[in-house]
């Protein structure tokens, strides 16, 4: 991704929820839009709940940790195309993909860091599935003869036009730069909290995998999901090193002095199977009104099924 592009793509187009007057926080609308309490908000900065206010006063702590949040929620709103009930809606509801919690309790436990990977990875997913479609669009196109190109009049400068992409403030730049700094420190700090967990049980973990390893496997019309995107490579087991890793196999994001990664080829007897595998759910589910891949915050387009057959020897 280019890195202008993938700068504009960590904050929303627009200001979707009201949160933003003049380039400064309302702080009370992002506390009313996710329901939280002065304890939730103090445990959220790190301050006493006895500090926290949302006037002209606030917290830097608070102030900060609210900005990282409204960005959140507003990416959130963009997929939604600005429907509030249903980013409102979306925050409240339990979800599979994220271990079976709301993403407001998420936000309240401290994880908006997780959260915001979430949503950022499935945009990005979204957005590169459109660029791949137009590209394949652009492909089968015929070529076009070039046009004749307009003599310059008297007068006329040698110059190419120029096109406004986008437009923003040094102010907004400041905000995006900040919050980008702040969330990166959010990250490295997320992965201290699962590490112990993972060292302690490392033996089981890897008993449990080699005690499902099968002599040789045949198999004919299994399913795999995958992103629209990598569909000419169904078989690269590059994904399942991305982050963490699957539920089968230890990610490129682990320790490496704990753990080695190693990837894992996710495919499933069926698309129901594989459905559930990739979305933690049944296709046809719905959860508060809300499908799947709301959920998941992907629309259609951005996966695609492909059907397999082979032998495992």
């Amino acid at each position: 991704m280019p890195a202008s592009r993938a700068l504009f793509a960590t904050v929303p187009d627009k200001d979707y929820l009201g949160f933003w007057a003049d380039q400064t926080l309302n702080a009370r609308e992002v506390v009313d839009f996710l329901d939280l309490n002065k304890r939730d908000v103090a445990k959220l900065s790190g301050v006493a709940p006895a500090s926290v206010r949302f006037d002209q006063k606030i917290p830097k702590e608070v102030l900060d940790r609210l900005q990282e949040i409204a960005n959140i929620c507003g990416l959130v709103a963009q997929f939604f195309v600005g429907d509030v009930v249903k980013t409102a809606l979306w925050f409240k509801t339990v979800n599979p993909l994220l271990g079976n919690i709301t993403p407001r309790d998420m936000i309240r436990y401290g994880r908006y860091e997780k959260l915001r990977r979430f949503v950022m990875e499935a945009l990005e997913e979204n957005a590169a599935s459109q660029r791949t479609r137009a590209g394949d669009m652009r492909r089968n196109r015929r070529p076009r003869p070039p046009e004749a190109q307009r003599p310059l009049r008297s007068g006329e400068p040698d110059l190419p036009s120029l096109i406004e992409l986008e437009r923003f403030t040094q102010a907004s730049l400041r905000q995006w730069l900040a919050t980008k700094s702040n969330l990166d420190g959010l990250q490295r700090a997320l992965y201290f909290e699962l590490e112990p967990l993972r060292q302690r049980n490392e033996a089981r973990l890897l008993e449990a995998l080699r005690s499902q390893a099968l002599p040789s496997l045949s198999f004919e019309g299994w399913s795999r999901i995958l992103d629209y995107r990598y569909g000419l490579q169904p078989l690269s087991v590059a994904g399942s090193l991305k982050g963490e890793g699957g539920r089968f196999n230890i990610g490129a994001d682990l320790s490496p002095g704990a753990f080695t990664p190693f990837p894992a080829l996710y495919i499933a007897e069926d698309y129901e199977a594989a459905f559930r595998e990739r979305f933690a759910a049944p296709s046809a589910q719905k959860s508060e009104g809300l499908s799947l891949q709301e959920l998941a915050l992907r629309v259609p387009g951005s996966f695609t099924q492909v059907r397999l057959r082979g032998r495992k020897r």
